[in-house]
């Protein structure tokens, strides 16, 4: 008795195993169903995720270099006058730039 009890439960386990061309989750033309369950985030999590993204943005503003004010106005002034535009002015910025590009390469 004991043994037909477990040759039944081994056949139903083997029929159950045996692939029968439908799988969960697929729909009967081979294309996966979508399906989108709802999200809530707790007013606590929304909380931590503000603090952590605090966080790392005054990190990375502490790792910024020093603005002078005193440097950014005068640009902003020269460039107002047409500083810039001058040929002399022209020359002068392209060789700098091009020193400190082949530099970096080195």
């Amino acid at each position: 008795m004991d043994i037909q009890r477990l040759s039944t439960l081994q056949a139903s386990q083997e029929a159950s195993a045996a692939p029968t061309g439908k799988r969960k989750g697929v729909a009967a033309d081979s294309k996966q169903t979508q399906r989108q369950d709802p999200v809530q985030i707790s007013s606590q999590g929304r909380d931590s995720e503000r603090q952590q993204a605090d966080a790392v943005a005054t990190s990375r503003a502490a790792a910024l270099p020093e603005v002078r004010d005193d440097r950014v106005e005068q640009a902003q002034t020269r460039v107002n006058q047409g500083y810039y535009d001058s040929p002399e002015v022209q020359d002068k910025l392209a060789d700098t730039l091009a020193r400190s590009l082949t530099q970096s390469k080195s």
